[in-house]
């Protein structure tokens, strides 16, 4: 045979494999960059949603706890918040003893503050807790 056929042949040959390889990998890339781009705007509206609603002067952990877009943000959690807002615990409230001695309003142990602060009641330590959880979700998927 020729070497200029042989080159020809092989070069259709070479031309075919490489549009076949073509014409299957590129819409596999296409629809895994598709895939990855609905699957951000699902998140950040997730979060977004979660964020809006823990916002609301409206918000009320009971409510909130049965509403669909819970059960859309449980799964994320983290597992040492789930048995938080699982276990219905409220933790005490900031408790500052300052002195001792038999004052009015003094035990023996001394003066007792207690101040609420950020995570003052079941209400506010929840909405607290998930708002931290949003922030994790938010730098764990690369979202800020």
């Amino acid at each position: 045979m020729d070497a200029g056929l042989i080159g020809g042949i092989a070069g259709a040959v070479g031309g075919l494999l490489t549009g076949v390889v073509g014409s299957l990998v590129a819409p596999w890339i296409n629809w895994r960059i598709e895939r990855r781009k609905l699957q951000l705007q699902a998140r950040v509206g997730l979060l977004t949603s979660a964020r809006e609603v823990l916002s609301s002067d409206a918000y009320n952990y009971p409510a909130f706890a049965k509403s669909a877009l819970f059960s859309q943000l449980l799964p994320h959690l983290s597992p040492a918040c789930r048995q938080v807002l699982n276990s219905g615990k409220v933790d005490a409230p900031n408790t500052i003893t300052i002195g001792g001695g038999a004052r009015p309003f003094a035990s023996a142990n001394g003066i007792h503050i207690i101040h609420g602060g950020r995570d003052a009641g079941t209400n506010t330590q929840h909405r607290s807790r998930l708002l931290d959880e949003i922030a994790r979700l938010e730098k764990e998927w690369g979202l800020v």
